[in-house]
């Protein structure tokens, strides 16, 4: 029994021998063959061995792997004749092997167990986990030593086993089918380390063919070897691309994949594997994953839904968040650091929205489809709604990512967003005119009455609208821009609204269409521009030129508004003035009262306008009445004879007093007309016409501006046509009106804006209006 023992163990150290001369590389088994249990390599379905639970020395160079085997050899060979040494005793057993009566159950081992271990240590693959065929008593017992007792071998491989597996090249490599398989089967790690040991075994049949010309059959497996190498990039590239949608099922591939591109060190080391990096291919893999995220982002034609721009754009935020969040949660552990997997992301994720972006922006956008656009591109996209977010922290980072748009392409989008609220503002303001002249004019709609002025909702239509399209336009970067688009259309607007109205206005009055509807309508409008003159005063600060040059537009509006007031006013009262100093006026106040009742009418309306324009319209209605009433007494039509020009100068007197009562109850300012009337009826009833050059010194101080043509005027009325005394009195006007100061005020001209005809001529027309010296409000 001894005997046979011992011829056991001799064999055994023969075929370890035997191993020192084999490469590091164990050699692949036929298919189906069983593999020992020993912890040895396991063949998979394919015949290719795979050891499992390896711990293997440092990566060597391919080419010196495959070239150079006999250093490879003669290392090993150093390596182990140390141990050799070291164990002389152990290998002095190999002629006593170890039975029962040499070594105690628990250490038996077999020869055929000893052979094994010695070839795969000599072979250079290190520890094995071994699972030795004992008893399952000293299998505990041996357990619980190595527990109380760990040798400094085994610590020394347990701190082995914390770094990085070593993976081996397959020598000879499997068939071109058998690697196809594995490609398609995701068996990446053994796929690409084949692949590796066919590109060497290409190399060296053409290095050993020198300069030969190739032949056939290594064209062949050049082209071969490129198929494959296509086909695991493919696989790699669909892996990375299917990522982050099925993070769970690729998780475990892309360990494989991270192995395959440290194992190339990102680059590709022969011109076979084609002129794309691995890292390249990982990126390419990454873009078209991220392509297809944005590609899978609902995207509706705009006929099917009006808001589709705004919900994609919303659908395309929360998708870039949650890939980004898979990204930072599942799949950054997987990769080495150096990957930097999460800055890959964002800014694949960054570069694909852009291009997104400019893609939508070429087709022809509108204001609403641009604002959404410019929108989240300026806030919500670098906001804590998008790439801002806190979850993605602090992986995300603070350095900027740049603009999604560039110069060009946002003058584009600011341009569409422009032309188009220009068009829409348009066609908004034209409708507003429109239904104000369906809905009030024709209808005849009496205006609405809001804290005791007139109102009409046609300037907060415009307010509102006006005021929507700034507010958004800040949020865009384009308030100054919107500001003067506004304006633009808000002065074309003010001008065709006067003319609309004014067509409408001309038709003569009705029944159904009385003339004080037209005073209230007018009333109206001057508040509503005068409430549409406050709001555009917000503006101004921002585009002060164009809000000025709006704001003057429409206070000259709301000037035509009262120019239209006032000559209706005047062009009312001009039938009954004309009656006024003549004969039959002296015997009746028929025509005066009339005047009367129309004022106190219209009077009605006025108090429904609103400050300041009130004041200034009430002032021009005082002054363009006084001078009205005044001009008949200089109009040389009637001389008052056989002193009847007492009972005129009382009536007149009486008259004025009435006038400054109405003008009380308007609240008028201009107290510098009140003396005219009484200080020309002092003129007029004079009994002796000696003493109306005394009633000349307080008209000439109040109203310098009167002249001689306006006094002869004035003594014709009274009946002093001709004689010494008339050239006496106006002797005496030259000599007061030598000794005024200089300086008169402009403002305060009355006398000369009344044209004087000639004795027994017609009247002129005496002009009122906006162009008159007298401007709103000046008085």
């Amino acid at each position: 029994m001894a005997q046979q023992a011992k011829g056991e163990v001799e064999a055994a150290e023969v075929r370890g021998s035997d191993d020192h001369t084999a490469m590091a590389v164990p050699e692949a088994e036929a298919p189906g063959q069983d593999m020992p249990e020993d912890g040895g390599a396991q063949a998979d379905g394919l015949g290719f061995e795979r050891p499992r639970g390896v711990l293997g020395k440092v990566r060597r160079s391919f080419r010196e792997s495959f070239l150079l085997p006999f250093r490879r050899r003669s290392k090993y060979e150093g390596a182990n004749h140390q141990k050799t040494n070291d164990n002389e005793e152990d290998s002095e057993m190999g002629s006593q092997p170890l039975d029962s009566t040499n070594a105690p159950e628990s250490q038996r081992v077999s020869p055929a167990e000893s052979g094994s271990a010695s070839t795969l240590k000599q072979a250079g693959f290190g520890r094995f986990s071994w699972r030795l065929k004992k008893d399952k008593g000293p299998q505990v017992e041996a357990l619980q030593t190595l527990t109380e007792a760990p040798s400094s071998e085994l610590l020394q491989e347990e701190q082995c086993e914390k770094q990085p597996k070593s993976r081996v090249i397959p020598s000879p490599p499997l068939s071109v089918m058998q690697i196809s398989k594995l490609i398609d089967t995701e068996v990446l790690e053994d796929a690409h380390l084949n692949l590796l040991s066919l590109r060497l075994e290409l190399q060296a049949e053409k290095e050993a063919a020198g300069e030969a010309e190739g032949t056939i059959e290594l064209a062949r497996k050049e082209k071969d070897l490129n198929l494959l190498y296509n086909a695991l990039r493919d696989k790699v590239r669909g892996i990375v691309r299917d990522s982050t949608r099925l993070p769970s099922r690729t998780k475990e591939l892309l360990g494989d994949v991270a192995a395959i591109i440290e194992e190339d060190g990102g680059e590709s080391s022969h011109e076979v594997s084609g002129p794309e990096t691995w890292k390249e291919t990982w990126t390419r893999g990454v873009q078209e994953g991220v392509q297809v995220t944005i590609q899978s982002v609902q995207l509706d034609a705009k006929e099917q839904d009006p808001s589709w721009l705004s919900v994609h754009l919303g659908l395309l935020g929360a998708a870039i968040v949650g890939d980004l969040q898979t990204v930072k949660e599942e799949l950054q552990a997987v990769y080495p650091p150096s990957f930097a997997v999460f800055s890959a992301y964002r800014d694949c994720y960054h570069q694909a929205v852009s291009h997104h972006l400019k893609q939508i922006l070429h087709q022809k956008l509108d204001m609403r489809d641009s604002y959404h656009l410019l929108q989240w591109t300026i806030g919500t996209y670098p906001s804590e709604k998008i790439m801002g977010s806190p979850t993605l922290q602090p992986e995300m980072g603070s350095e900027g990512l740049g603009p999604l748009l560039d110069k060009d392409e946002m003058e584009m989008a600011h341009q569409y967003f422009l032309e188009d609220l220009q068009e829409k503002l348009r066609t908004s303001l034209k409708n507003a005119v429109k239904l104000e002249l369906e809905e009030v004019w024709q209808k005849e709609k009496e205006p609405e009455i809001l804290n005791d002025y007139y109102h009409s909702d046609m300037h907060i239509t415009v307010c509102e609208l006006i005021h929507g399209y700034v507010k958004n336009s800040r949020e865009i970067g384009l308030e100054q821009e919107v500001v003067s688009t506004c304006t633009e259309e808000l002065k074309h607007f003010s001008k065709q609204f006067q003319v609309d109205f004014r067509e409408w206005s001309s038709t003569p009055p009705t029944p159904s269409q009385p003339q004080l509807l037209q005073v209230a309508y007018l009333v109206t409008y001057v508040n509503s521009f005068s409430n549409l003159t406050d709001q555009v005063k917000k503006y101004k600060e921002s585009s002060p030129v164009p809000v000025g040059e709006l704001i003057q537009e429409l206070e000259g509006g709301v000037q035509g508004f009262t120019a239209a007031l006032l000559d209706q006013l005047m062009e009312g009262l001009k039938p009954y003035m004309r009656r006024m100093m003549t004969r039959k006026w002296l015997f009746t106040d028929n025509d005066f009262q009339k005047i009367v009742d129309i004022m106190e009418e219209v009077s009605q309306h006025y108090r429904r306008m609103k400050p300041p324009y009130i004041q200034g319209f009430v002032n021009d209605v005082h002054y363009h009445l006084a001078k009205q009433y005044i001009s008949q007494v200089l109009k040389n039509s009637y001389s008052c004879k056989n002193r009847k020009h007492e009972e005129a100068a009382a009536k007149m007197r009486q008259q004025w007093e009435v006038l400054d009562r109405l003008f009380d109850n308007l609240s008028t300012t201009c107290d510098w007309l009140r003396p005219v009337g009484g200080q020309l009826c002092d003129i007029i009833g004079t009994k002796n016409k000696s003493d109306i050059k005394n009633g000349l010194q307080p008209l000439v101080r109040d109203y310098p501006d009167i002249s001689k043509k306006h006094v002869s005027a004035v003594l014709y009325f009274r009946g002093l046509m001709n004689g010494e005394e008339k050239r006496a009195i106006l002797r005496h006007l030259e000599e007061l009106q030598s000794n005024l100061e200089s300086g008169r005020d402009p403002s305060r001209a009355f006398f000369s804006t009344i044209e004087v005809p000639s004795i027994d001529g017609p009247l002129a027309c005496v002009p009122c209006g906006p162009n008159l010296p007298f401007g709103l409000g000046t008085r």
